[in-house]
C-alpha cells in the first residue's frame, strides 16, 4: 500500500459519522474514572506510609547513636577519673 492510499484509507476510518455514546458506556467511562482515582489514592496512602516508617527507623537509628555517645563519653570520663588502674599487664604483656 503506498503512503498517499494508506492516508486515504485513514482518512475513511475518520471522517465517517460518529455514533453517539451510550448511556452504559459513559457509566462504564464513569466507574473506571472512580476507580482510578482510587488506585491511585490508595497507592499515595502507602507511600506516604513507606515514608513514615523510614523516618521512624531513622529517628531510632538517631537515638541509638546518641545514646552510644552518651556511653562512650561516660566511660572515657569514668576511666579518666578512676584512682586505680582498670587494666594490669605484667612483664610478660599479660
Amino acid at each position: 500500500m503506498h503512503p498517499r492510499s494508506s492516508f486515504q484509507a485513514f482518512l475513511k476510518v475518520v471522517k465517517r459519522p460518529r455514533l453517539p455514546w451510550k448511556d452504559y458506556e459513559i457509566d462504564a467511562i464513569h466507574s473506571l474514572q472512580l476507580i482510578l482515582r482510587n488506585v491511585f489514592k490508595e497507592a499515595e496512602a502507602k507511600v506516604l506510609d513507606t515514608k513514615k516508617i523510614y523516618m521512624k527507623c531513622n529517628n531510632l537509628k538517631i537515638d541509638g547513636i546518641q545514646e552510644l555517645e552518651a556511653m562512650t563519653s561516660e566511660m572515657v570520663s569514668l576511666i579518666e577519673t578512676v584512682s586505680m588502674s582498670i587494666l594490669t599487664v605484667d612483664a610478660e604483656g599479660l
